[in-house]
C-alpha cells in the first residue's frame, strides 16, 4: 500500500499529537539555540554547566520554597514536570522548559523530566535530541510507558522523513516505534495514546486488521471519539470488509 501524500501529512499530524492534543510552538529551533546560549534555564540539566554562586544560592531557595508544600522530592519533581507540560501544551516553551529544569532540581533521576524535556524538543521538530532525552529518562526506568511512546513518537516522525527516498529504512524505524509502543502497552495496558500509536503504525506497515484492532482498543481506553479525521483516513486506507 502506497499512502497518498494528504494521507500520509493527516497520519503525521495526528501520530505526533502528544497526549492527544497539538502543541502550539512559540519557539522555533533557531530561536531557542539564541535564547538558550544566553539563559542556562532554558537548556536541559541547565545544560550542565557551573553556576555562579547566585544561580546556586536561587536554586537552593527555589527548592526550599517547594519542599515546604511537598517534603516529597519526587511528589514535588513530578508536580513540576507536569506543570510543564501543561505550559508545553499551552504552548509557552520557555515557561514549560523552567518547569522542567525546576523538577530536576529537586530530583535529578526522575524519569518524568527526561518526559519534559524530550516533549520540548519534538515541539520544536528535533527528533534526534528528543530521543536522546527519552533513552535518558529510560536509564531511571526502563518500564517507563510515558518515554517508551515519546521515544516511539520520534521514531515516527523520522519515518515520515524517510520514507519518500528510503522506504526500506521508514519501515525500520515504524518496526522501532512499534516494539517501543508493545512495551509501553505491557507497561500499561491502559495508555491510550499507545494503543492509538500502533494503529498508525500497523497502517504505516500496511496491516488493516491490526490498525483496526488497534483504533478500536484505542477507543475502548478511552480514546477521543472527536478524532473523526483519522478515522475517516483509516477508512480509506484499510476499506472494512462489507
Amino acid at each position: 500500500m502506497v499512502l497518498p501524500r494528504t494521507f500520509r501529512s493527516l497520519f503525521l499530524l495526528f501520530a505526533l499529537a502528544l497526549s492527544s492534543s497539538a502543541i502550539a510552538q512559540h519557539l522555533t529551533y533557531a530561536e531557542w539555540q539564541e535564547r538558550s546560549a544566553k539563559d542556562l534555564r532554558l537548556l536541559p540539566r541547565y545544560g550542565d554547566k557551573e553556576k555562579t554562586a547566585e544561580q546556586v544560592l536561587a536554586d537552593t531557595v527555589l527548592v526550599q520554597r517547594v519542599m515546604e508544600s511537598e517534603p516529597d522530592r519526587r511528589k514535588a519533581s513530578d508536580r513540576l514536570a507536569g506543570m510543564g507540560m501543561g505550559l508545553l501544551a499551552g504552548g509557552d516553551m520557555v515557561s514549560a522548559m523552567y518547569r522542567f529544569n525546576h523538577a530536576f532540581l529537586l530530583d535529578q533521576k526522575n524519569p518524568m523530566v527526561y518526559n519534559g524535556y524530550g516533549a520540548f524538543f519534538m515541539a520544536l521538530d528535533r527528533t534526534t535530541e528528543a530521543g536522546q532525552q527519552y533513552l535518558e529518562g529510560l536509564k531511571y526506568d526502563s518500564t517507563n510507558a510515558h518515554l517508551l511512546n515519546g521515544l516511539a513518537t520520534a521514531f515516527i516522525a523520522e519515518q515520515y522523513a524517510q520514507r519518500p527516498t528510503d522506504a526500506a529504512r521508514a519501515d525500520q524505524s515504524t518496526k522501532a516505534a512499534l516494539a517501543l509502543l508493545q512495551r509501553a502497552l505491557t507497561s500499561d495496558p491502559r495508555h491510550a495514546d499507545s494503543a492509538y500509536k500502533r494503529s498508525v503504525c500497523h497502517v504505516l506497515l500496511s496491516d488493516c486488521p491490526a490498525a483496526w484492532e488497534w483504533y478500536r482498543k484505542y477507543l475502548e481506553l478511552g480514546g477521543s471519539t472527536a478524532s473523526t479525521s483519522y478515522r475517516q483516513q483509516l477508512e480509506a486506507a484499510c476499506p472494512q470488509p462489507k
